[in-house]
């Protein structure tokens, strides 16, 4: 029987992974805000993959980090969220699929007040 639904704890396994391997992490770096809009452009495919990524300037990169750690946390404390059993469809240790980037298009930002504004 397929599964039912993606679990969150399954998809913070996924944002971590992917950070991880692509690597991904804000530091104690400033956020630009100033590229948000060009960010948020960037995510209109139907995948994203690391060798994009990679092509993004620091800003855009981290921002990416941002986003995903407050997804992260964010699914940490409501666990008990589930997505539909195709949303992780085309994420891999080096993409991110189309079902993923439409929730973080639509959604942005989930702990809005850690951006410090």
């Amino acid at each position: 029987m397929p599964p039912t639904h993606v679990s969150a704890d399954q998809v913070v396994e996924f944002f971590y992974g992917f950070a991880q391997k692509n690597r991904l992490v804000r530091g104690d770096r400033a956020l630009p805000l100033d590229l948000e809009a060009g960010f948020f452009a960037l995510l209109e495919g139907n995948s994203l993959t690391a060798e994009e990524i990679a092509q993004w300037s620091e800003g855009y990169r981290l921002l990416l980090a941002e986003l995903m750690a407050q997804y992260i946390m964010a699914l940490m404390v409501d666990n008990h969220l589930t997505y539909p059993p195709t949303f992780l469809d085309g994420c891999t240790d080096h993409a991110v699929g189309p079902s993923v980037l439409r929730y973080w298009r639509e959604q942005r930002w989930p702990v809005p007040r850690l951006l410090g504004r």
